[in-house]
């Protein structure tokens, strides 16, 4: 089935654009925390950040705090990186869509124009791995038995208008904005901060692990 991809990618805020090794280290990372969940448990780096986006008095982002039918999700990682390793699962794909019942595939259907959600990253070694959005328009032609992998490899063979988040940039972005993870340039230290909204209860967890990914090629 066909689906329209409209991104909306926008620069909110800006903070500090590294960090040592050590403060990201320190970082307490969270794992699906609400917002006062998250100002609570959170360090500085995840402060910051909500700091950033409160400053930036969106009234969209007011407009899902206080939604009745939306709650606010948090999730921050920091993870160690070398070349070529990856911070998350590879592959162009969209946030948050809701799952189709019964199945663990999204149901693109259910994507809503009126929801954002909010990222920045702050590397100890500059671009280290900046996600990359599509800035174009799409209609893709989905197979709903494999989303992402279908919006992948259509992605892949267009060409495209992308653009790269800058370090300690605050960025809001739309539900049916198109964007993947890129694998590292060097050795370092990444914090990852997420701030997403859906109609799911916040799980407000501590996260102990995280992982990291590599292509098959990729070797120590």
């Amino acid at each position: 089935m066909e689906y329209l991809f409209r991104p909306s990618v926008t620069r909110v805020g800006r903070i500090q654009e590294v960090s040592s090794v050590e403060m990201i280290e320190a970082e307490p990372m969270l794992y699906d925390c609400d917002w006062h969940v998250a100002a609570e448990l959170g360090g500085f780096l995840t402060s910051s950040v909500m700091g950033a986006i409160l400053r930036a008095g969106e009234k969209e982002f007011y407009d899902m705090l206080y939604a009745d039918d939306l709650h606010a999700h948090i999730d921050t990682k920091s993870v160690m990186l070398m070349p070529q390793f990856y911070p998350c699962i590879g592959g162009w794909h969209c946030d948050t869509v809701p799952r189709a019942t019964g199945t663990s595939q999204p149901n693109l259907s259910l994507m809503r124009e009126d929801i954002f959600h909010y990222l920045c990253v702050i590397p100890s070694t500059p671009n280290l791995s900046n996600t990359e959005f599509v800035m174009d328009d799409m209609i893709i032609d989905v197979d709903e038995n494999l989303v992402w992998r279908s919006v992948n490899r259509a992605v892949d063979t267009r060409d495209k208008m992308t653009m790269r988040v800058g370090d300690g940039d605050v960025m809001r972005f739309s539900q049916s904005s198109i964007h993947r993870g890129m694998p590292a340039t060097g050795h370092g230290w990444r914090y990852f901060f997420r701030l997403t909204f859906t109609e799911k209860e916040p799980q407000n967890k501590i996260r102990h692990q995280v992982q990291v990914y590599t292509a098959p090629d990729t070797s120590w």
